[in-house]
């Protein structure tokens, strides 16, 4: 960012912050930014008549909300002042930070569910273009956080599978569909919750359901998925809501989590779905069977417990006995 104090100018080095977080110019006084900074562009600090450089000491970038100095610079005494160099070249930008490309889900005639479960993204690099890509994301109907194409008039019904655990921030995720683009709802200040418009029927915290998570599978074997998924309910413990957008909605939504941020994706509203754009393959799964063989992979885990207690048990009382 450009911070010009009369002729001089000052470049912090552009940082990726996080979303929602507003920022605040701490000089003699405290200067709200309204827009949302989210990186990759300058800043312009313009000082109030009979202000110049030899009334600040010192300025930062801080986010007031979650009390973060994202950087800040000391400005040099008028006895140095002949130092301060008037411009600083921007830096490269890192092009490792593009963001992997999104699948795509069109709602057709024969696709009228969507059921939205969690995703582990540790083992992915990058997830959105930055380096704080959150633990987990909504995956869609198997697709990690797609694009979703839905036609005008026509009712979907979204099954929700993202966790009501309010003790565990990462897994209480009520699913709403609204016109901002982050998400976290439920975190956002007064204001900037009076500026979102809330597409889903009922309260946020209504839309919670049992927690279903994909989990890259590490150690599989050449017969075995990429991914599987592991669930804490039945189906029927699913909570389901309708959706149906009419000529009234706009041609753009977004899918989110109420208590976390960038977790979601993109909501195209057509007339007609695009033939252009191809679906992405959906991994085929048994609720049910899934469910069973987690229960099992628990229970074996706490035989395993249970056998490696007893051994270390035996191993110190044989080093007695030795003794």
């Amino acid at each position: 960012m450009i911070i010009p104090f009369g002729r001089y100018k000052l470049r912090i080095r552009d940082a990726i912050l996080g979303n929602y977080c507003t920022l605040f110019f701490l000089a003699i006084a405290i200067s709200e930014i309204s827009e949302n900074y989210r990186g990759g562009k300058d800043i312009i600090l313009e000082l109030p008549e009979n202000y110049d450089i030899f009334h600040i000491d010192w300025i930062s970038v801080y986010c007031y909300k979650y009390r973060v100095n994202f950087g800040s610079v000391l400005v040099p005494t008028d006895d140095t002042l002949v130092n301060l160099p008037p411009y600083v070249p921007s830096i490269k930008k890192n092009t490792d930070g593009k963001p992997m490309a999104r699948g795509v889900l069109k709602g057709s005639a024969e696709r009228t569910n969507f059921t939205f479960q969690l995703g582990d993204v540790e083992h992915i690099k990058n997830l959105n273009g930055n380096l704080r890509s959150p633990k987990y994301v909504w995956h869609v109907n198997s697709v990690m956080s797609p694009d979703l194409y839905l036609m005008r008039n026509v009712t979907y019904n979204f099954n929700v599978e993202g966790g009501r655990e309010k003790m565990i921030p990462e897994l209480y995720n009520p699913l709403y569909i609204g016109d901002d683009e982050n998400g976290g709802f439920s975190e956002l200040s007064q204001n900037e919750a009076e500026r979102v418009t809330i597409h889903s029927p009922g309260l946020i915290e209504s839309n919670t359901g049992p927690l279903c998570i994909w989990m890259h599978n590490k150690d599989k074997a050449a017969n075995e998925p990429d991914t599987y998924l592991e669930c804490d309910g039945w189906p029927e413990d699913v909570h389901s809501f309708a959706f149906t957008p009419n000529e009234t909605t706009p041609s753009v939504l977004y899918y989110n989590s109420g208590n976390n941020f960038n977790m979601g994706g993109r909501i195209f509203i057509v007339d007609e779905l695009p033939e252009n754009i191809a679906d992405s393959a959906e991994v085929p799964y048994s609720r049910e069977k899934w469910h069973t063989l987690a229960l099992s992979r628990q229970r074996a885990d706490k035989v395993n417990g249970g056998k490696a207690t007893l051994a270390a048990v035996f191993l110190i009382i044989v080093t007695i006995i030795l003794a």
